[in-house]
């Protein structure tokens, strides 16, 4: 998890509130030293939303020197045309999609679908691999059709994952878990 900061309010998670510290460049590099000493192969990046992080390029070009061949990241996908040439050499995003227009950005804010979409399309015309995560809550169990045939059309894979009882970040129960 590179940072808790978050550039969307979604309803299922409050990680964006968390009052950590991030690890600087340097702290990330030495764990990436550690990861390779012990021969890892493959990095996820997390977060919060990983590509708010400035030095995201060098995070990853430092990886790929210790030789670490595969760079993931999860992210909600409103700054890959903004960060395409500093990710261009990871191996995978994760998305997440919700479900159609209306249930996603309920869900996740106005105007997050069409950055999902427009991330999903920049990376893979960059040969980037996509998949999408469906975080199932009670307000998108019907349109899991939908998602699938999303993925189906873009040629995307989709896996699903319940919501939490507790908010994401937080000890509180919120009520999208579906009944």
């Amino acid at each position: 998890s590179l940072t808790y900061r978050c550039n969307q309010r979604c309803l299922y998670c409050e990680i964006w509130k968390m009052k950590r510290s991030e690890l600087n460049t340097k702290n990330v590099f030495s764990i990436i030293d550690e990861l390779s000493s012990l021969g890892t192969r493959t990095i996820c990046f997390s977060g919060g939303e990983p590509l708010l992080r400035n030095d995201l390029g060098k995070i990853i070009d430092y990886a790929h020197k210790k030789n670490i061949p595969y760079i993931d990241i999860d992210s909600n996908g409103s700054l890959v045309k903004k960060k395409i040439e500093e990710i261009k050499d990871i191996r995978l995003l994760c998305f997440t999609l919700d479900g159609p227009e209306k249930i996603h950005d309920r869900l996740r804010g106005q105007g997050t679908y069409r950055k999902v979409l427009e991330g999903a399309l920049i990376a893979k015309k960059n040969k980037i691999g996509v998949y999408f995560r469906t975080v199932l809550t009670k307000f998108n169990l019907n349109y899991i059709d939908n998602v699938l045939n999303i993925g189906k059309k873009m040629n995307i894979k989709v896996i699903f994952q319940p919501v939490t009882l507790l908010t994401f970040g937080t000890s509180r129960y919120h009520n999208l878990v579906a009944s």
